[in-house]
């Protein structure tokens, strides 16, 4: 993944939180933000560990690069469980608005494709605290209220409504929030989660009108 021996030696040694390797190895003149294969950067590869990534950080690693796929570090901290790593991103520079991945969206929307529709995910609230706009617009003209009632992940998109998102966005191909709930009708189980929230995300619209 990483051109250069020292460079390689630095990753390993990020992704095991060796402090002493990592200070040694940049007092030796290894660039932290340099480019392996498909762009990635020792700061991703120490995503493995809290205490090498954040030290990094502090030693100026850019949490902003994008890859050769198009992820980026705020991207994937942004899939995580635990929100730490997104955290450190984010108080050192971290954009809550970088467009990457495969559609050009922002972190935030990293957080909707991730987990097991288990919720609304802390890190999608993390980023909304810390700047993110709740009206930034992917490559297919999405809001983050539109792509979540895309994927049927309308626990997301009813508290995306609670924190002020624009109900009546249209999306490139001229859908509303409206036309995509009703692509769902009697899709669901009966009685499920999803189905309910389907229901209350239906009344909510019904009220706005």
């Amino acid at each position: 993944m990483f051109p250069s021996a020292k460079l390689r030696e630095l990753a390993k040694a990020a992704g095991k939180g060796q402090i002493s390797v990592i200070e040694r190895l940049i007092d030796e003149g290894v660039d932290i933000n340099a480019k392996g294969s498909q762009n990635a950067t020792v700061l991703f590869w120490s995503m493995r560990n809290e205490k090498g990534f954040n030290y990094l950080l502090t030693k100026g690693a850019d949490p902003n690069v994008i890859f050769g796929d198009g992820g980026t570090v705020m991207h994937w901290a942004a899939r995580q469980t635990k929100c730490n790593l997104l955290k450190s991103a984010l108080a050192y520079g971290g954009n809550p608005n970088l467009k990457a991945g495969m559609f050009g969206g922002s972190p935030a929307f990293a957080t909707i494709t991730a987990g097991k529709n288990s919720g609304v995910p802390v890190c999608l609230d993390v980023l909304l605290t810390n700047g993110a706009d709740i009206e930034f617009r992917d490559d297919n003209g999405k809001t983050l209220l539109l792509f979540a009632t895309a994927l049927a992940r309308f626990d997301i998109a009813l508290y995306l409504l609670d924190k002020g998102a624009n109900i009546n966005a249209i999306d490139s191909d001229g859908r509303s929030v409206t036309s995509l709930l009703s692509s769902y009708q009697d899709a669901f189980v009966k009685g499920s989660d999803v189905e309910r929230n389907w229901f209350k995300l239906k009344s909510r619209l019904s009220i706005s009108d």
